[in-house]
């Protein structure tokens, strides 16, 4: 059957009508305005598929789907189970939560600088794991960080102003004052109770360090600039070693040449002394075969 409405001079329209449909039971609705449902209490649509691929719920619009509640929080839940997602628009952060973990966005001043990956109760912190993370400016960890390799990029297409060390690298090197120390996040937990080992940790004091080590706030050490010049710090070493292995060298030359003056003196020495043994055989021969006096 049909459904239809009729204006105000009783005359039936077709701008709004129900039609119950004989072949397959479908039912269909139609209006040329807005469709609106209001009630007083819950909505509840149900569809119990008699078959496999029968049961879906589909919505289109040419516009974009709005959807409104006061407390701002959608829920999806697999039927069957306890598992959920939940979107939900909060007064200060606007979270959405699969699984145990949330992802969270805060307006809050302090913490509105970036997504949040937290527990599903939003305490925590929880763990990201990925392919390959692509960065478009810095990438910041109060933590420590593991790498199969680091490599930076130092294509000469990226700087500008290159010049020469206008200082001693060996001495910048030399300058430097290596402390053993703990992190006061792990003296923390460690004095929490929490079953940790404290570990030893050796490094430079960004405060007590050269500026050509550090970022200009002091409050880190900059791990490429310090390779690079203990790079030239071994290269301004290994000049001084040459230079001490050539002065060494010509030390030797002098050294030998002085052993074969010292040789040739020493055979000078021993020729006239047998010459000197010589002329005191010679005088003495000459002392005995001296006639007597008459």
């Amino acid at each position: 059957g049909i459904s239809k409405g009729e204006n105000a001079e009783g005359t039936n329209i077709w701008s709004n009508y129900i039609q119950m449909h004989n072949d397959g039971g479908h039912l269909s609705v139609y209006s040329d305005g807005q469709f609106r449902f209001q009630n007083l209490n819950n909505i509840i649509f149900e569809s119990e598929g008699w078959a496999p691929g029968y049961g879906y719920f589909s919505v289109t619009t040419t516009e974009p789907h709005i959807f409104t509640n006061n407390s701002g929080q959608f829920t999806f839940k697999r039927k069957g189970s306890d598992y959920k997602i939940h979107f939900v628009n909060g007064a200060t952060d606007h979270d959405l939560i699969i699984g145990n973990a949330m992802i969270r966005s805060s307006i809050v001043q302090g913490y509105n600088n970036g997504l949040q990956i937290k527990d599903m109760m939003g305490k925590g912190w929880k763990d990201i794991e990925l392919r390959t993370l692509r960065a478009q400016e810095n990438i910041s960890a109060t933590g420590r960080m593991w790498a199969q390799e680091f490599i930076p990029n130092s294509s000469r297409t990226l700087k500008t102003d290159i010049e020469d060390l206008p200082f001693s690298a060996l001495d910048k090197i030399n300058s430097v004052n290596i402390k053993q120390y703990h992190f006061i996040r792990d003296v923390e937990r460690f004095q929490s109770g929490e079953s940790i080992t404290l570990p030893i940790n050796y490094g430079m004091i960004a405060e007590d360090s050269d500026d050509v080590f550090t970022t200009p706030q002091k409050d880190a050490v900059t791990l490429y600039s310090s390779v690079s010049i203990s790079i030239q710090a071994i290269q301004e070493v290994d000049f001084k070693v040459k230079n001490l292995q050539f002065d060494h060298g010509m030390l030797k030359q002098e050294v030998d040449t002085l052993k074969e003056q010292l040789e040739a003196e020493k055979l000078e020495k021993v020729s006239m002394k047998a010459e000197i043994d010589e002329l005191k055989v010679l005088v003495q021969q000459l002392i005995n075969e001296e006639p007597k006096q008459p």
